[in-house]
């Protein structure tokens, strides 16, 4: 077992992403699970699949975040907030046969008028960063269509009519590029719904399928520090 103020999953990890000088890209989708809690008490795991936007490090190389943008409305939002270190990230790397399993723990930074803004670290995560500008930064990294979807009815709520679905907007400019009040008002409404996730990895499962015979990690962070353990594939 080894110990190591750097990542070495992350060292791993970045050996595998392509420079931006080539044409390769890395995968930019990863499933993503949370845990919700039903009225009986009973945990049931829900997965989806979510687009990978960046990676920060605003404290140190060695405390990488992931980030995604979601909607605050969502039951996955709710998931996150109750349970936000039962986190899940399975991410497969298909050209260099690597599979990442990730625990996590998850920070949600909303609009600063929703009330679970008090409740991300921002003096954790990085007190010198300017969280809002960050928010509004991803989401004009969004495509028209997905900014659009922030003005929409709450996803996953019942569409009684599905003729409604043509009413709503089918894109939304940047902030910048808003050209009337309708428009506005829309990117208005978008913005208090929009998200972004952050993922603190705790505990990385590093399977290497190229190599004979294939190679399994465990990475694991203990005081800042990571141990790092063989497993058997």
């Amino acid at each position: 077992m080894l110990r190591s103020r750097k990542k070495t999953w992350v060292l791993l990890y970045s050996l595998n992403i392509p420079s931006p000088s080539t044409n390769l890209r890395l995968p930019a989708v990863y499933s993503l699970s949370t845990i919700e809690v039903t009225e009986s008490g009973s945990p049931i795991p829900r997965t989806r699949t979510v687009v990978h936007r960046t990676f920060m490090s605003p404290l140190s190389e060695s405390a990488i975040l992931l980030q995604i943008v979601t909607d605050i409305r969502t039951p996955k939002a709710d998931q996150i907030l109750s349970r936000p270190e039962s986190i899940g990230v399975a991410w497969w790397l298909p050209k260099s046969n690597l599979q990442y399993r990730l625990t996590c723990t998850g920070y949600l930074l909303p609009h600063p008028s929703h009330p679970s803004w008090t409740q991300f670290p921002a003096w954790k995560l990085g007190p010198n960063v300017e969280w809002e500008h960050e928010r509004l930064n991803a989401y004009d990294a969004l495509s028209g269509d997905l900014r659009a979807s922030f003005c929409r009815p709450v996803p996953g709520s019942t569409l009684e009519n599905p003729e409604d679905a043509k009413k709503w907007p089918s894109e939304l400019p940047k902030r910048a590029e808003v050209a009337n009040d309708t428009e506005k008002e829309q990117v208005d409404e978008a913005l208090k719904n929009c998200a972004i996730l952050l993922l603190e990895p705790r505990e990385v499962d590093v399977l290497e399928l190229a190599p004979v015979p294939k190679l399994r990690t465990k990475y694991v962070t203990v005081d800042e520090c990571w141990t790092e353990e063989s497993l058997v594939p």
